[in-house]
């Protein structure tokens, strides 16, 4: 799963934006924009943790196994 890392580091350049990071990870992954509660949730999350780049990291492989992620991709 190197290749994970590899993505995010494409996806969410390192000193990005959070809120930006995580519309990037959206995008990246579900080809869409994340509505302003998902948005707000993902940012608060990449906040609670003392390593963004591992909330980052979560973030990602949550959306690569939604059900979302599965269905339409």
């Amino acid at each position: 799963f190197s290749n994970v890392a590899a993505a995010l580091e494409r996806i969410v350049p390192a000193g990005s934006d959070k809120a930006k990071a995580v519309e990037a990870l959206y995008l990246g992954t579900l080809s869409r924009h994340p509505t302003t509660a998902e948005a707000a949730f993902m940012v608060r999350y990449v906040e609670s943790r003392s390593d963004p780049r591992s909330a980052y990291e979560d973030i990602l492989w949550l959306l690569l196994k939604s059900g979302e992620f599965v269905m339409n991709h």
